[in-house]
């Protein structure tokens, strides 16, 4: 057993503040002996859930782990439970497309549904609203497209003084919030910025699932099969999503 790590605190840290309301199971794997086990479980009190000492490989407390998860389920069995359950099948999975002014978010909305639903320009900040757009895949499921505004560096946007950018700034992340997932749009002939680094961070802190991605590729002369390598190994975008 590897034992407490800085990951487990971090991720600890990141249920409680985003889910405090819901039930949180902590299972300690790899406690192989029954007998030592709660004594290998003991450091793991200190993220603030009980641990419970289990082993995938020769099932100890495995049993009390399944019963634990069904007593929490009965609590659902009801009318309401059911109507929660209910509500979670239809509801859309959201996406939203969020970078720098002028990287092409807009443009890959438009790609995606099939036709112009948003303004495409050269000028940076068309987009001043967070546009919601439903997307109906072949097979029949269903997804919502969120547009956003460019989001500049905190300090630009307070020099412009613009309160409609700030609004629409705000209106970006309020987006990445109401997402289950967050397409980061950056510019292939751009330099990876600190501004791009800093909405990953965003990202990164609301607990949303992320894709990267690379627009303008058509920009890059005498592209190749390693052309992509810059950004997969950028160290900064790794350390957030691996």
């Amino acid at each position: 057993m590897a034992g407490l790590v800085a990951a487990d605190i971090e991720i600890a840290d990141w249920l409680r503040r985003n889910f405090s309301h819901k039930c949180i199971i902590l299972a300690v794997n790899k406690c192989e002996s029954p007998r030592k086990g709660q004594m290998q479980a003991l450091e793991f009190w200190s993220l603030g859930f009980t641990p419970l000492p289990i082993s995938a490989i020769t099932g100890t407390g495995t049993g009390e782990l399944l019963d634990m998860v069904c007593s929490e389920l009965k609590k659902f069995e009801g009318l309401e439970g059911l109507d929660d359950v209910e509500e979670d099948e239809n509801r859309v999975p959201a996406i939203s497309i969020v970078g720098r002014p002028n990287v092409g978010k807009s443009s890959i909305l438009n790609a995606l549904v099939g036709e112009d639903r948003t303004i495409v320009s050269p000028v940076s900040g068309t987009t001043r609203d967070a546009i919601d757009t439903e997307l109906t895949t072949v097979d029949g499921q269903k997804y919502k497209l969120i547009d956003t505004a460019g989001i500049r560096r905190r300090a630009a946007v307070a020099s412009a003084g613009s309160t409609t950018e700030t609004l629409s700034v705000k209106r970006a992340f309020s987006a990445i919030r109401r997402s289950d997932v967050v397409a980061l749009v950056i510019e292939a002939m751009a330099c990876v910025s600190e501004q791009d680094y800093k909405i990953a961070e965003r990202i990164e802190k609301e607990g949303k699932a992320c894709v990267i991605v690379v627009n303008k590729w058509d920009t890059i002369p005498n592209k190749n099969n390693e052309s992509t390598t810059h950004y997969e190994q950028d160290d900064y975008f790794c350390c957030f999503f691996g």
